[in-house]
């Protein structure tokens, strides 16, 4: 009886800027994917690696913690949001105060999904008391 011979393609060592760049963007979108659809206690490292199809290993290569790695996450949609408000400001030499509330509400920013996953993770480091979700409160009683 003949054994399969396939193999999983080898995963090179990613040596450019560019290489590691892309790399980078790839574990960050599976952690978001993850992050967007769990709890964050839920989540291992071991499956974002096997989300972006990579070794446990080579993730911690790049975040030395499942925290660090979660904050990137947020870190690039904020700056993805400051980008978009920094070009649609600079279309305006002056914006009126309601076209400038405009501009901040039209960016593409999935805020309800941000602050759910922000809350995940202060109930995972905070435990699941009200003070987690008491950091998030804006204000309503």
């Amino acid at each position: 009886m003949a054994t399969s011979t396939a193999t999983k393609p080898r995963q090179t060592r990613a040596r450019t800027p560019e290489a590691r760049a892309a790399r980078r963007v790839r574990m960050l979108e599976a952690a978001e994917a993850l992050f967007a659809m769990e709890p964050f206690a839920d989540i291992h490292m071991s499956r974002v690696a096997k989300k972006a199809g990579l070794a446990k290993g080579t993730l911690y290569l790049y975040f030395e913690s499942k925290e660090s790695l979660f904050l990137a996450v947020v870190e690039r949609r904020l700056t993805e949001w400051f980008i978009a408000m920094r070009e649609a400001l600079g279309r305006h030499a002056y914006i009126e105060p309601s076209a400038l509330a405009d501009v901040f509400v039209r960016q593409p920013v999935d805020w309800a999904s941000l602050q759910e996953s922000l809350q995940s993770h202060a109930a995972a480091v905070l435990g699941d008391g009200d003070y987690a979700f008491q950091i998030f409160d804006r204000g309503e009683s």
